[in-house]
Parts: structure tokens; sequence; C-alpha cells
């Protein structure tokens, strides 16, 4: 063969091999564009079933932790419902007891205001018995030594005082004598006397001393008598 031939045969193998390569090349470039593409599809598709799993995970978690929470706030409310029962099981248990002591504190009440009235009524017998004695001895007075009271209140309310009159002294039965008392600081003092008496600073002394009220009275009624006498001694002079 010759060389224009060979080189002409050259040539036609060249063109079919780069047509060949050609479609192949295209044929690879095709099917590298399809795989991009289904890898990307794919890529595509596991990025949205990762999103999925992701949410899913996330709310297998939110509701895991909200069953922890319902758990642990059926635990609390179980221990509270435990600890209530405890304290009311104990409180039934000590409700005996408290009966027993309420009605024991009654009992003692109503023992002491029995004894708290038994005591006022003592109180009101030795009342009744000293007014009663009182009552005598004012009737004896008024009786022998011709002797009457009489409250006279202060001016202004502020107080009062003990009027004594003594009638029957002297031959006029309307002649009287009397003086008024009061006390003052737990001290006896006369505030008025008529006829005056000589030495009722001396009585007041003693009578303050001893405390002995019916002495004083006995000792007036005397001077007031011992007055008159002496006035109708002087008249007959």
């Amino acid at each position: 063969m010759s060389e224009k031939a060979t080189s002409f045969a050259i040539k036609e193998s060249m063109g079919s091999f780069r047509e060949k390569f050609d479609a192949f090349v295209a044929s690879t470039e095709a099917a590298m564009r399809a795989r991009s593409r289904q890898h990307a599809a794919t890529i595509a598709n596991n990025e949205n079933v990762l999103a999925e799993l992701t949410d899913r995970e996330n709310r297998l978690q939110d509701e895991a932790l909200s069953a922890a929470r319902a758990a642990k706030m059926a635990e609390l409310e179980a221990a509270a419902s435990s600890a209530k029962r405890q304290q009311l099981d104990s409180e039934a248990r000590s409700l005996p007891k408290s009966v027993e002591s309420a009605e024991t504190s009654r009992i003692d009440a109503e023992r002491r205001l029995e004894q708290r009235q038994a005591q006022v009524g003592n109180i009101h017998k030795a009342n009744v018995q000293h007014l009663r004695a009182l009552s005598q001895m004012i009737l004896l007075y008024k009786l022998r030594l011709g002797l009457d009271f009489e409250v006279v209140e202060e001016e202004g309310g502020s107080g009062s005082d003990l009027r004594l009159t003594f009638s029957g002294l002297g031959p006029r039965a309307d002649r009287t004598a009397s003086f008024t008392i009061l006390v003052a600081d737990g001290k006896y003092d006369v505030k008025s006397c008529h006829p005056v008496v000589p030495g009722v600073a001396d009585l007041l002394s003693e009578l303050n001393a001893t405390d002995d009220l019916s002495w004083f009275v006995q000792v007036m009624r005397k001077r007031f008598q011992e007055s008159f006498e002496a006035d109708r001694s002087g008249q007959r002079r």
C-alpha cells in the first residue's frame, strides 16, 4: 500500500475513533449528569429525611421531657397525698385524746365555777349576817344612845361623809348634838361638831391608833352630855 493510501486509511481510522470517542464522552457526560442529578435528588431526599428524623427526635425528646415532668408531678402528688394521709391518720389517732382533754378541761372549769359560786355564796351569807348584826347594833344605838346615822354627800359629788346625831342627852327632848366624820387615806377626821367638844384632836389620835370607832362614838356622846350638863348648871347659877 502506498504512503498516500496509508495516510488516508489512518485519517479514516482516526475520524472513526474520534466519532466513537466523542460519542463515548457525550454518553459519559450524560451519564455523569444524570448520576449527578440523581445524587442531588438523593441528597435532597436524605436532607428531607434527616429533617423529618430531627423533627421526630425533637418531638420525642419533648414528649419524653413532658412524660418525665408528668411522672415527677405524679410522684410529688403521690408523696404529698401520702404525707397528707399520714397527717390525717395522726390527727385521727390524736382526736380521742383531744376530745378527752377538752372534756377534762370542761369538767375542771365546771368544778372551779362551782367552787367560785360556793365562795360567792359564803361571802353573801357572811355579808347578810354582817348587815344583820350591823342593823341590830344601829337599832341598839338608836334605842339606848339616841344615835342616828346620816350619809352627807359632798359638794360636786366627790365623796360622802357620815353624820352622827345624838338625841335625849338633856332635859329638852328637841336638843341634839352631832358631828360629821370622814375617812381619808386610812385616817379618821372630824369635819364639824355641834356643840364644840374640847379635846377632839386627842380623841382622833386615839381613834386612828386603835381603829375603835365604837369607843369614839361613846366618848363623843359622853362629852356632848357633859357639855349639856355644864350648860344647865351654868343656867341655874
